[in-house]
């Protein structure tokens, strides 16, 4: 696996400040994908990026910090803290979220949904616990995809690919990934609403598959306060 690394801090490149002087860019196929895969997970690292996208590392690398200088994506303040503990490691890759800009170059592609998003407002209150859980989940699916590129494999359907698949019912309402379920607990009954991290499909031929939902504990919900 290639790792990574960001060009080191300093007077001509600073990680969270945008170069207002940089060079007009012609969006290519690659900074597109670049910004349905951002939008897709809502947050990326560059490695995570490159594994989905292709490319050499370089090149990526290149193309993030163009995207970035112009508006396209973010790099959420939040991976501060976490880029501040690891310093010893040496360079770590940084995490890119979707920005205004970028979501108005989808929308005009066809992905409509991002451009009713407030993405600045939801990028400044994302927590470093948030960022890290969406990292981790994004890792699993990434590995998912990658063995499922393998010829013969089962064929992989993400999430929000999946609407086309559920009852009318539940494409149309406000939140589709919410499973409803009725809990008995001692002599009564709880209606509890169950939001899984990651929903999605293996499809083995054109008439069978297998579902799954992905949910990552990392130790910090209270379930009590839920009940």
């Amino acid at each position: 696996m290639t790792k990574l690394t960001e060009p080191p801090a300093g007077a001509r490149q600073k990680r969270f400040q945008r170069n207002d002087s940089a060079p007009a860019i012609r969006m290519t196929s690659r900074d597109l994908e670049i910004l349905r895969q951002i939008a897709r997970f809502r947050f990326l690292s560059s490695t995570q990026i490159q594994r989905l996208v292709g490319g050499s590392a370089q090149q990526v690398l290149r193309r993030l910090r163009a995207a970035y200088d112009h508006g396209h994506i973010e790099r959420p303040r939040a991976q501060i803290a976490e880029l501040a503990h690891f310093h010893d490691d040496g360079n770590r890759p940084l995490v890119y979220a979707l920005a205004g800009r970028g979501a108005k170059v989808l929308a005009a592609q066809g992905y409509s949904a991002v451009n009713r998003i407030d993405w600045t407002t939801k990028n400044s209150r994302a927590t470093a616990d948030f960022l890290a859980h969406t990292l981790e989940t994004a890792e699993v699916m990434i590995g998912f995809e990658t063995a499922c590129r393998s010829e013969g494999a089962p064929r992989l359907v993400d999430h929000h690919a999946l609407l086309p698949y559920l009852p009318e019912a539940t494409r149309t309402s406000d939140d589709p990934f919410r499973l409803d379920v009725t809990v008995r607990h001692v002599d009564h009954e709880l209606e509890v609403a169950v939001i899984p991290d990651r929903l999605f499909s293996l499809f083995l031929d054109t008439t069978s598959r297998l579902n799954f939902g992905v949910e990552l504990d990392r130790g910090t919900m209270d379930l009590r306060a839920r009940l």
